[in-house]
């Protein structure tokens, strides 16, 4: 907003900068993302930077990009919408969480504490069942897809109310319908703000 309002206040070399400052910055945290939130939210922000710094050129034609435009508007790579390591840094929180479940419910003695340990929650079923999904992106298979712009099917679901063995933790067995389908959109999501990015370069390009 603030480069947007550097552009109409005629400060343009100020609104090129601050602009692609956002868009580098955006741009170097992406491949390190190590949740899905900020897998999605970097590159938002670098789509949405590039389109302002596209209006801004086109506004001002032959004004001089200034030098934090040049990492700015690199190609994109591979590591700017692989979802591997946000789907690791996803299981990690998850494990940690049932981890933490199970800790808190050992501390107790009560019959309604030891029943539930006994016969509702296992931590170590909740993390297989979503290893299962979440592993996926991370296989070569995988990779290789949605290098070439396609995103494979998820893999079987792990485990179903409909199952018997989703009563061997029940609690868990739900979570885990619940939560793992929400994953499936992500790597998709991704793609898809690669390619609007790849255009939106391309048109900088033409610019120059």
């Amino acid at each position: 907003t603030q480069a947007a309002i550097d552009a109409v206040d005629g400060n343009v070399p100020q609104a090129l900068s601050r602009t692609c400052r956002t868009l580098a910055a955006a741009r170097r945290f992406t491949p390190g993302a190590r949740d899905l939130l900020q897998k999605m939210i970097f590159p938002a922000m670098a789509e949405g930077a590039a389109d302002l710094l596209l209006d801004i050129r086109r506004e001002n034609p032959g004004q001089a990009l200034p030098d934090e435009c040049l990492d700015a508007l690199r190609p994109v790579q591979a590591g700017d919408y692989l979802v591997c390591e946000a789907m690791r840094g996803e299981f990690r929180m998850g494990a940690a969480l049932s981890a933490s479940q199970d800790a808190a419910l050992a501390k107790r003695w009560t019959p309604a504490t030891l029943f539930s340990r006994w016969v509702l929650m296992d931590a170590d079923l909740q993390d297989a069942w979503t290893a299962a999904t979440l592993a996926a992106p991370c296989t070569d298979d995988y990779r290789r897809e949605v290098l070439a712009g396609r995103v494979p099917p998820p893999p079987p679901r792990p485990v179903s109310r409909s199952d018997i063995h989703c009563y061997a933790a029940a609690i868990n067995c739900m979570l885990v319908e619940i939560a793992l389908p929400a994953y499936r959109d992500y790597q998709g999501r991704l793609l898809d703000h690669a390619a609007k990015l790849r255009v939106l370069l391309a048109a900088h390009r033409a610019l120059d």
